[in-house]
């Protein structure tokens, strides 16, 4: 009789805790809580799979305090002039840096004059794996082609009218571009980005893949959203973004923009660098 009660106890309970189960996240979705329910379980599975160490391979080459107080004294202010990395360009590409990515928008014309941007753009053209930022919107007039060839039919949420590219003189010499404008969740953490952007029948790429590109391929996009270009595979969510996969504890590798540039300084002056070399390879 016990086990009877106690299964018939069971059965009773099990459709109110449904219910509860329901109604709490119909509540919570209703308030905008839901959401924030989903992120805050996504952090905790990222913090309990996360690794000890950073991929070796990504440095970031920081315009950090150092670099901006170096130059300030010589009345340098940023936004420095472009020329300056041209030391950074050569030094990382003379020792085997496989791309070479700019997350500093060069879209505008500065007071230094067009010949330092020439003098960039002959930099960027001699490295051939040196990329670019570009951002969305502008005024409708993007130089074409710009990116890649798309097929498929991708979700509407990735198309742009426009794109603002770099500078032509950086523009045409650069190995490709990638666009940095993104959205993070509500809460202002980045957790999911767009891998891709359409603007007319042609992929844009994000700056974090555009080193990944190969220029001779189509960016395929087929109706359960999975990208594919190369040896690259990628699924999206109906808004075309991808999950990021935050894999590390400790964050990249930084050195400063000083030591890489009085490296290249040095080394061509017949001294040891700041910074090894073999650090980029």
């Amino acid at each position: 009789m016990a086990s009877r009660s106690l299964n018939r106890t069971r059965w009773i309970a099990f459709p109110a805790l449904l219910l509860i189960a329901v109604a709490s996240g119909l509540l919570l979705e209703r308030l905008g809580g839901l959401e924030a329910f989903e992120r805050a379980m996504l952090d905790l599975q990222y913090r309990a799979h996360l690794d000890e160490g950073t991929d070796p391979r990504i440095i970031i080459v920081a315009v950090d305090q150092p670099s901006l107080d170096y130059f300030e004294q010589d009345n340098i202010p940023f936004p420095w002039p472009r020329s300056l990395y041209n030391p950074i360009v050569d030094y990382l590409t003379r020792h085997g840096a496989k791309a070479i990515l700019f997350d500093i928008l060069f879209t505008d014309e500065t007071s230094f004059g067009p010949a330092v941007d020439q003098e960039f753009g002959a930099a960027i053209g001699a490295s051939g794996r040196t990329f670019l930022a570009a951002a969305s919107g502008g005024d409708g007039k993007t130089p074409l082609p710009i990116g890649l060839p798309l097929e498929g039919d991708p979700p509407a949420a990735i198309r742009r009218a426009a794109i603002t590219p770099p500078l032509s003189p950086l523009f045409e010499q650069a190995a490709g571009i990638g666009l940095v404008s993104q959205q993070p969740d509500a809460d202002g953490i980045y957790r999911r980005v767009m891998p891709f952007f359409q603007m007319e029948q042609r992929a844009i790429p994000a700056l974090g893949i555009a080193g990944l590109m190969q220029p001779d391929r189509t960016v395929e996009w087929d109706r359960e959203n999975r990208i594919r270009h190369g040896d690259l595979s990628l699924k999206t969510n109906a808004e075309g973004k991808v999950l990021l996969r935050v894999r590390h504890r400790e964050p990249y590798r930084r050195v400063s923009t000083l030591d890489v540039i009085h490296s290249e300084m040095r080394e061509q002056a017949g001294e040891a660098p700041v910074l090894d070399g073999e650090l980029f390879r």
